[in-house]
């Protein structure tokens, strides 16, 4: 009876420090570290860095922020999870940003290296206030997407093809609601994805923000009337209910 009750102690104290390495190891913070290079592999400097883990499904919380010193190199110290590094560059020199906004994702349970790789980029400026003939008020909140052709140039870099409401990482980024910073030197469309009170239901319009692509040069920016587009959607879309109802009437003739 003495020997089964040690056997279980000993049992409950081997659980307790398998349990107390356990919460140790998750705990111990790991080296992050790489390098911000351009697409031509040149080291790039002063480039800011932001580390968001992922708190619960697609749910990220600014952890830690850090800048590429003169060699290009960052580090961070993280402890175990899932991550998103953003590196954010725009030079003084030019009136729009000057690089397209990257990010790398990973796990994080031991140290790594990750490289991040930055394209040229350019800046368009949304003004005004999406607004359609279905609704009497304007839209309720809007967001951006960048339709375009990514070259394998990136590696294991993404570049980010959303703004707008649906980037909950905007303000921690300290970027503004209205700004989509997008790849310099290709022909890119933006998709507007924007919700408007419908009666008592929100529904979600898209059209696009211009009516061609738009090829912009690095460090460039333009401004965009983000009005414009979406009467000229909504009357497009006015036109070809006026069409249809029209060809049905000469069918019932």
């Amino acid at each position: 009876m003495v020997g089964m009750q040690r056997l279980i102690v000993l049992s409950i104290l081997a659980l307790m420090i398998i349990n107390i390495a356990y919460l140790c190891n998750s705990n111990s913070n790991f080296k992050v570290e790489g390098y911000v290079i351009d697409e031509n592999g040149k080291i790039l400097k002063n480039v800011q860095l932001y580390a968001f883990k992922m708190i619960r499904s697609n749910e990220w919380k600014l952890i830690s922020k850090g800048i590429s010193n003169e060699n290009g190199y960052y580090n961070f110290e993280l402890n175990r999870g899932k991550y998103r590094i953003y590196a954010i560059l725009d030079l003084n020199e030019t009136i729009g940003f000057d690089y397209a906004i990257s990010f790398v994702e990973i796990e994080v349970n031991r140290n790594i290296m990750v490289n991040i790789t930055l394209i040229e980029g350019a800046s368009i400026i949304v003004e005004g206030e999406a607004l359609i003939a279905d609704s009497p008020e304007p839209a309720k909140y809007a967001t951006y997407y960048i339709n375009m052709n990514i070259t394998n140039k990136l590696m294991k870099s993404r570049v980010l093809m959303i703004y707008g409401s649906k980037l909950n990482q905007l303000a921690s980024l300290g970027l503004p609601n209205n700004l989509i910073v997008v790849p310099a030197n290709m022909n890119i469309t933006i998709i507007v994805e924007a919700y408007f009170l419908i009666g008592r239901i929100i529904r979600a319009f898209n059209f696009t923000l211009t009516e061609k692509p738009l090829k912009l040069g690095r460090g460039e920016k333009v401004t965009i009337k983000v009005t414009k587009s979406s009467l000229r959607y909504s009357l497009n879309k006015v036109i070809r209910k006026a069409s249809y109802v029209r060809e049905n009437i000469t069918e019932a003739e």
